[in-house]
């Protein structure tokens, strides 16, 4: 109102920038609405804030980079322990120098990218608390399992090592690096499979798709031991969390 002036201190007028110039944001002359932070009567002081009208983004992150979400950015600037990727005007994720790729230990985000590269991402975790943004981009990297799930169909016959028996929940290796779950009930279980002087990998290269090839050498009453090879059906192929779900045989 007339006679009455407010001061929008610059580390009012933004949640993400940090803003030098007053000039940066606002315009003399300009109409803007703002929160009343403080009054003081004596001396007659009344501060104002610019940047509660508009919303914290940091209080909203976990809706709008939800874990999992791929985001593409540039990347704004490195430092030896990751590079930041600009998500949104404002707001930067790090991928931190263990999540760049698995393909080989590097030294400096240099090795892989530089600053202003287009860049894909996976979000890891996003904290508003602290302020912090975790991205990550060997998880996009195509892996084994993204290979497998590729080739292979819904009611495939499959070949796999026992790995681990829990109750009733059987993990299963199908080659190098591929695992799949199989629910099993006390009756019923799959016909083992008779190991031959080939390896592992040979024999789940060769025999995991059309089933097994290889003679029966037990009952289908035996029980599922860990280091048993076995047969499977591929019940259910959930390719965004790469996850095979088998019945038995």
């Amino acid at each position: 109102m007339p006679g009455v002036e407010g001061l929008i201190h610059v580390s009012e007028m933004s949640w993400t920038k940090r803003v030098q110039r007053p000039g940066d944001v606002l315009k003399k002359g300009e109409r803007v609405e703002a929160v009343v932070l403080k009054v003081e009567r004596e001396p007659a002081r009344l501060s104002l804030g610019l940047k509660q009208v508009l919303g914290n983004p940091w209080d909203t992150i976990k809706d709008r980079y939800p874990e999992g979400k791929v985001i593409e950015g540039k990347v704004t600037r490195l430092a030896k322990f990751g590079a930041f990727v600009e998500v949104e005007e404002g707001i930067d994720g790090l991928v931190h120098i263990s999540d760049f790729t698995s393909e080989k230990r590097i030294e400096h985000p240099s090795e892989v990218v530089k600053v202003g590269q287009a860049v894909r991402a996976m979000v890891l975790s996003a904290d508003p608390e602290t302020k912090r943004l975790k991205l990550g981009m060997k998880q996009l990297e195509a892996t084994s399992t993204d290979q497998f799930v590729k080739e292979a169909a819904v009611g495939d016959r499959v070949t796999g090592r026992v790995l681990q028996v829990t109750g009733n929940k059987l993990t299963v290796q199908l080659g190098e690096g591929v695992e799949g779950v199989c629910l099993i009930e006390k009756s019923g279980p799959a016909a083992p499979v008779s190991a031959s002087g080939t390896s592992l990998a040979e024999q789940l290269a060769a025999a995991w798709k059309g089933g097994v090839k290889s003679p029966v050498s037990g009952t289908s009453s035996e029980p599922y031991r860990e280091g048993q090879l076995r047969s499977f059906t591929i019940k259910a192929i959930d390719t965004a969390a790469k996850q095979i779900e088998l019945t038995p045989a």
